[in-house]
């Protein structure tokens, strides 16, 4: 289980990561 949620915490990461840096201006 403790390695699933920190599969899921990542991916987590990784989507915020990239939704905010569509937002970000270039």
């Amino acid at each position: 289980v403790s390695a699933d949620h920190d599969y899921a915490h990542m991916w987590m990461r990784e989507q915020i990561m990239e939704v905010a840096s569509n937002f970000k201006p270039h």
